[in-house]
This record gives C-alpha cells, structure tokens and sequence, in this order.
C-alpha cells in the first residue's frame, strides 16, 4: 500500500487513543503511530529499525522476552503487566498480537498499548465503595442482631415473670452448657453460642399458658401436650436468625432422648444435634437439683 492511501491509513492510526506500533519477523520496529511516540517520549525516526525490546523499560526485559517467545510460537495475543510511567504517573497495558499469513507462518506482530489510568481508578474507587457499603451492611446486620437479641432478652424477661423458676433455671442451664462446650471444644465460637442457647432454651414456654406452667398438681394429657409445644415455639420465635442456625437446632431438641421417647421429633441417638445433647444434660441436671415446683411434689409424694 503506497500513495495516498498510504498516507491515509497512517492518518487514521495516529487518531487511535492506542498507541500502535508494527514489528517484523525479526522484531525489528517497521511502524509507530503518534501516540506510541507520545506514550514512550520518542520520535518515530529514533526506534524504527531498531529492536522492539529498545522501546520498553529495562525492567520489563524479562517479561517482554517471555510474550515476544508466546507470540512467535502460538501466534496469539497475550497481554503483559500494567506499566507504570513515573513521569506522567500514567499506568499503561500492552498487548501483544500475532499477525500470520494464509499458511500461519508467523509474520511479525502488533503492539498496542492502551492508557488505563482511568479505568484503574474507577475499577480503585468502585472498589473501595462497594468495601464502604460492605462495612455498612456489616454495621446494620449486627444491629439488627443487637436489637433481635434485645427482644430475645425482652421474652426471656417475660417468661421469667410467668415463672420465676425460669431465671435461675435458664441461667445455670447456660452456664453449665458453656462449661461442657469448653471441656470439649475450648474457647471458640460454639462456647458462647451454647451459652446463649442455655439462656434461650425454654423461650418457647412464653406461648405457654400461665395456669399450665405454674400448676401446683399433676398435668392432664392435654396440658402436657401443649407444654411440649415450647420447644417447637421457641425454635418459630429464633428462625429470623439465620446465624443462630445450630442454637435454634439444640433449642427444637433439648428434649430429645436417646431411647426416642423424647419431643417433640422422637429422634433417637446420634440423629440427635449434639448442642442439643448439650442441653439435655444441662437442663436435666439443673432440674433434678433444683428446688422445682415438680420436685417438692415428688418428694411429697403428689406425683411419681
């Protein structure tokens, strides 16, 4: 292509915001565009001819070897590091593309180089909005833990004045639950989350009608029914929280029991959650040493 087309393809060259420059076989520079002598800060009549490695920074040497070595051997394009001009404090990437025949006899290759200073820096800003907005959605998620685990402690409050028993219960059952969690797991996260499933275990018992949990005699079928409830309540009144997953587990089946006689799914063995065992033994064992309403009737002999 001589002439004026030519010259009016070199014209439209130098309008590409890319700078472009075109390498023979032998990785000699047979073309540069404008903008290639404006990004490397030299004249066209100063690097044609010479060795396309000439044009780039000393410390590149290696990595501009290994995409030329890519290039002559596959004949593809392969991208190099960003390269950061500390003059203009411009960051610029480069690629480099083979060019072959109709045989795929390798030719020679272009390589461009794009300014993406701008786009580093939206791609930085975009970065560090969505990290501002992650910390916001952090901050308003553990708030409205807070407040959930607020009205968690307001619950327990009101289960505490339907039944006194309840306070001192709830609170040795945690304490002796986070007590077996350190024994067996040590002083990691399942430690107070177990606690706080001690603390909230008996939450259900708010949808418990008064006269059925104070009740100074035997239950009727009935009424034991409906205390058996409290388990399945107490697991619909913590479902929101998702991260509560494992407490909400053992709060269902604290009740359960090796044999399957358990509640209020008669699960058996190790298909019981092993929070829950937990929480058996905890519960179980406060009751059979606390001064419970059903065991001053035992020892009267009114039930048993």
């Amino acid at each position: 292509m001589t002439g004026p087309h030519e010259t009016l393809f070199t014209a439209a060259l130098d309008q590409l915001p890319e700078g472009v420059i075109l390498v023979d076989g032998d990785d000699r520079i047979v073309y540069a565009n404008r903008k290639a002598q404006e990004v490397r800060n030299v004249k066209s009549s100063d690097i044609l001819g010479g060795d396309v490695r000439d044009c780039h920074q000393a410390k590149s040497a290696e990595r501009v070897e290994r995409a030329l070595n890519y290039v002559r051997a596959t004949g593809e394009a392969v991208f190099t590091r960003m390269v950061v001009d500390n003059v203009s404090e411009k960051t610029y990437e480069n690629t480099y593309a083979g060019l072959v025949d109709d045989d795929g006899e390798y030719l020679g290759l272009l390589l461009l180089t794009r300014d993406v200073t701008d786009r580093l820096e939206l791609e930085r800003a975009r970065a560090v909005h969505i990290q501002a907005l992650s910390y916001e959605v952090e901050r308003l998620n553990q708030e409205l833990h807070e407040l959930f685990m607020a009205s968690m402690v307001t619950l327990v409050r009101v289960l505490e004045a339907k039944d006194p028993y309840t306070k001192g219960h709830s609170e040795r059952v945690s304490e002796m639950a986070q007590i077996m969690a350190q024994h067996k797991w040590g002083a990691v996260p399942e430690t107070s989350a177990l606690a706080l499933a001690g603390r909230l275990h008996d939450i259900g018992k708010v949808a418990i009608r008064t006269e059925v949990l104070n009740k100074p005699g035997a239950l009727e079928d009935d009424e034991w029914a409906h205390v058996q409830t409290h388990p399945i309540v107490g697991e619909r009144i913590l479902s929101p929280i998702v991260r509560l997953s494992n407490v909400i587990d053992a709060i269902r089946h604290h009740h359960e029991r090796f044999d399957g006689k358990g509640y209020p799914d008669s699960l058996t063995g190790d298909s019981i959650p092993e929070w829950a065992r937990v929480l058996a033994i905890a519960d179980a064992y406060d009751a059979m040493t606390s001064n419970r309403l059903f065991m001053e009737l035992f020892e009267t002999g009114t039930i048993g």
